[in-house]
């Protein structure tokens, strides 16, 4: 048999080792987040997992899940659906660890149904829970069952009275709030000199503080899309207009820079509480993310609308018949919620995690449980 220079057999110092490995105790010292909801994360730190994701079983209160990503200290894997708030268990190479603790397992409850009407288009909801938004050629306040106009679009004109033109249209987009409460949205003024003639862009990104007072924020951007606010106050836009494609940055401190390099047709925004950017490219049909400093970080194939960013840094979006998750591991699952065989319009998630979707005349309303 085979010796090494110390005169012990190899074979048999091998077989000992795997042995060893085989019998080591495996140990669940953690998992977290604490509360997780369907197709979302978790990651189990312990010891002696096996490095091989198939090697490893892991359930959620019994309920089998996927391993994304696993060393011998640390499992990521997806929370399944069918999955009840209990205890998480690991068996490797024949052994189980159960985790220290319960993992809390949420789903969307429809807590609220509130009727707006058809031309409610973008809503966004303060810390207070006053849902602000844009209903055809205004911006609104609602809060206590009434609806009150805050702002108003200047008239459509024709200056020269000419059918042909020249012709001034006017729009309304996308309703943020801030950390203070203040909140954004984008007109777009729309000039064409005459029928069939090439449109020329101009938006203004106005502002609207807690006493209901109206300014502009930033004025004369061609074609703004989209426009989101990071947590430390750092504002993006997204310019899709004019034959311009690009994403902007402005600080907290007001300097404008241009952010993440050539982009392709940026349609829609979400920050994550990090403040990782997230741009939908429905033209290419991907989401790009990038780091607060403007790397790319991940493509990921999905056809998204809206989009926003829950408490943990999921992004859900508004996709073909139906409401889609991209978890933090970038993978993309249509979610559990029923909206009939339309996509929603539009959706936003407020500072305590509940979900806001916009859908066939209505704001429905979900908390996670």
């Amino acid at each position: 048999c085979k010796k090494d220079e110390l005169g012990n057999n190899t074979e048999a110092v091998q077989k000992q080792a795997a042995k060893q490995t085989m019998d080591a105790p495996v140990t669940i010292t953690s998992a977290g987040p604490a509360i997780v909801k369907t197709f979302t994360t978790l990651q189990i730190n312990g010891t002696n997992f096996s490095p091989v994701n198939a090697n490893n079983v892991v359930k959620f209160n019994g309920v089998t899940t996927s391993v994304l990503l696993a060393t011998a200290n640390t499992l990521i894997v997806n929370t399944p659906v069918g999955a009840t708030t209990g205890k998480i268990t690991v068996t490797t190479n024949g052994i189980t660890a159960t985790s220290p603790t319960n993992i809390k397992v949420v789903n969307p409850v429809k807590v609220a149904s509130i009727p707006v009407g058809g031309a409610v288009q973008s809503i966004t909801i303060t810390s207070n829970g006053t849902i602000y938004g844009i209903s055809g050629r205004s911006v609104f306040k609602y809060a206590n069952g009434a609806m009150q106009i805050l702002h108003t679009l200047p008239v459509n004109t024709n200056p020269g009275g000419d059918i042909w033109g020249p012709f001034n249209y006017y729009s309304l987009s996308r309703t943020v709030t801030d950390n203070s409460n203040n909140i954004y949205f984008i007109q777009t003024r729309i000039y064409l000199r005459s029928i069939g003639d090439n449109q020329e862009f101009t938006c203004n990104i106005m502002k609207i503080n807690p006493a209901g007072q109206v300014s502009v924020f930033v004025n004369n951007f061609g074609g703004t899309s989209d426009f989101a606010i990071s947590p430390n106050g750092d504002a993006f836009y997204a310019v899709s207009g004019n034959e311009t494609y690009r994403i902007g940055k402005i600080t907290s401190t007001g300097i404008h820079m241009d952010f993440g390099g050539e982009v392709l047709h940026p349609d829609f925004l979400a920050v994550d509480k990090t403040g990782n950017v997230f741009v939908s490219h429905t033209y290419g049909m991907y989401i790009s993310k990038f780091s607060p400093q403007g790397n790319l970080l991940g493509k990921y194939n999905a056809k998204a609308g809206s989009m926003a960013s829950d408490a943990l840094g999921n992004i859900f979006y508004s996709g073909y018949k139906g409401i889609w998750l991209l978890n933090r591991a970038g993978n993309s699952f249509k979610y559990p919620i029923n909206v009939g065989n339309e996509s929603a319009i539009w959706l936003t998630i407020d500072s305590n995690d509940k979900l806001y979707l916009i859908n066939s005349g209505y704001i429905t309303v979900y908390a996670f449980k």
